[in-house]
């Protein structure tokens, strides 16, 4: 990769307002392409050896790769709610899936994105854009939840998730709208989104658009057509041969997209991001849906706020406004692409946004901004990165404070101490805490033991028999669950497994929706 540096000079010329300066040339297209559960290093150029992904690579080669790019959430949905609106989603209590069980409360309830956070489709609309949502929302499954509901004017997918392989049984859960999409021969997922993705372009290439193209892919159920499984003969694992099958059908899409953007004469005036919504869940963790995805060279998985659960792949490609095959090497994060999606729609900044505007940066228009402030809750979770420092609360009085960029796999040995850094550790441990106290409750208990492996395994809890990696067993999760529950109360005052009092205890914030 060519360093972003060579291009500032030329770029510092080139003309990048906004709004064209020919008052008949509309604003640019934005098309977000979003997969799911894949690893930091599951594409060739993140450094992957195995996988096939030369779609995605031309991708970053004519466009920006960024390498300290971060989600708002280590699980799918609130990480899904944080990038469609661009502010964290604990702001409003988003802070995890509802899952499991829970799914069937969240429906009978219907729980889901709070109507009073605006979303992409609903900043962008004024500004001449007509919005679609392609794949996976998760924001809510009610008839009140549909994305068409949430100011998005087309949609095509499902509400949650499921199998790859698409049949006439499937017509209640794909959705095109409101309607049952009936299929008439078996369909594989991906294919299908691809497809609706092409046709979504061609048929809205005459008026500015905003394309959200949220994949399930590569979410497990491991499952993948013939003619993707065998693009990868020598692999013989095949659980890791058919989740690389999976991302080289992701791959494929990308191709698609890119080249009816380039048949209708749109890709000079198309900006594409490119991103996961959190770490894979590769290693020991199958509560959260174990695919073989590899977060290297970070430590932690989804469902961590460790650098793999949050730290993603994130390219963003605009031919002509971006130089071709750069490096950013600043954090970024998915909040942003609301605030960037609005500047070069010709919008003005909007104050309630944590995200900013990265294209100045990403051109070399500015100098790379390295000294921003993110955060994170998730479940009993907190952590701070201001810097190049990142502070972690596994659970209270267990924290853990590091370089980033000098430790970035955030090894255990190389931890900075708190009393030798005091100064830092003073000044990250009072800003999270001031922040965790300007939050809602969460609006639903988390569904998953929510004290992570890595800090069970490295710091214990009182009561608690060390987690240990591959030895597992029921009696263990069991324990580890009443942790959770200890800690829920310690932290939030509520009980984790009465979904009533949970939601109860949130609705005594006024900003998060009273139930029924």
């Amino acid at each position: 990769m060519k360093p972003l540096a060579l291009f500032a000079p030329l770029l510092l010329g080139m003309p990048f307002c906004a709004v064209a300066e020919n008052a008949d040339q509309r604003p640019p297209n934005v098309i977000v392409i979003l997969a799911d559960d894949l690893g930091h290093e599951d594409l060739g150029c993140y450094g992957s050896k195995d996988s096939l992904t030369p779609n995605i690579d031309r991708l970053a080669r004519e466009g920006v790769r960024c390498t300290s790019a971060y989600v708002s959430a280590p699980q799918c949905a609130p990480s899904r709610a944080g990038l469609l609106s661009g502010r964290s989603q604990s702001r409003f209590g988003f802070d995890t899936n509802f899952s499991g069980a829970f799914d069937r409360i969240a429906l009978e309830r219907g729980w889901g994105m709070p109507h009073e956070i605006k979303l992409i489709p609903e900043y962008l609309r004024p500004l001449g854009y007509t919005t679609g949502i392609i794949g996976k929302w998760h924001l809510g499954y009610s008839a009140d939840h549909n994305p068409l509901r949430h100011g998005f004017d087309s949609f095509t997918g499902y509400l949650a998730g499921g199998g790859y392989f698409l049949d006439q049984k499937d017509g209640a859960r794909i959705l095109n709208g409101a309607a049952p999409v009936t299929f008439d021969r078996p369909t594989y997922m991906t294919d299908y989104l691809s497809q609706q993705a092409v046709d979504y372009i061609e048929g809205h290439k005459d008026r500015p658009f905003f394309l959200y193209l949220a994949h399930y892919a590569p979410h497990v159920p491991l499952q993948a057509p013939q003619k993707y499984l065998d693009r990868f003969p020598r692999v013989g694992d095949l659980k890791r041969r058919t989740y690389l099958a999976m991302i080289s059908a992701l791959d494929d899409s990308v191709g698609q997209v890119l080249d009816t953007l380039q048949k209708e004469g749109l890709d000079k005036n198309t900006l594409v991001f490119f991103l996961s919504d959190n770490g894979g869940p590769s290693g020991d963790n199958e509560a959260m849906g174990e695919n073989t995805s590899r977060n290297n060279p970070f430590s932690g998985v989804k469902g961590d706020l460790l650098e793999g659960g949050i730290r993603v792949p994130y390219i963003v490609r605009w031919p002509g406004r971006l130089p071709a095959g750069a490096t950013y090497e600043a954090p970024v994060s998915s909040l942003d692409i609301l605030a960037t999606s609005i500047a070069i729609g010709g919008g003005k900044p909007q104050p309630e946004l944590e995200g900013i505007d990265i294209l100045p940066y990403l051109a070399g228009r500015k100098p790379p901004l390295n000294d921003r402030t993110f955060y994170w809750r998730f479940a009993t979770l907190q952590a701070v990165r201001s810097g190049d420092y990142k502070l972690i609360r596994f659970y209270p009085g267990v924290d853990e404070l590091n370089d980033i960029r000098a430790n970035f796999t955030e090894d255990q040995s190389r931890d900075l101490d708190p009393v030798t850094h005091a100064g830092i550790y003073r000044k990250l441990d009072g800003a999270l805490t001031a922040w965790g106290k300007s939050l809602p409750l969460p609006m639903w208990k988390v569904s998953l033991p929510s004290v992570t492996q890595r800090g069970l395994e490295r710091h214990g809890y009182k009561g608690h028999e060390p987690y240990r990696p591959g030895v597992t067993t029921l009696p263990e999760i069991q324990n580890r669950q009443l942790v959770s529950r200890e800690i829920y109360k310690q932290i939030y005052g509520v009980d984790i497994d009465n979904p009533r009092s949970f939601q109860q205890a949130a609705t005594r914030d006024s900003t998060v929706p009273k139930e029924d």
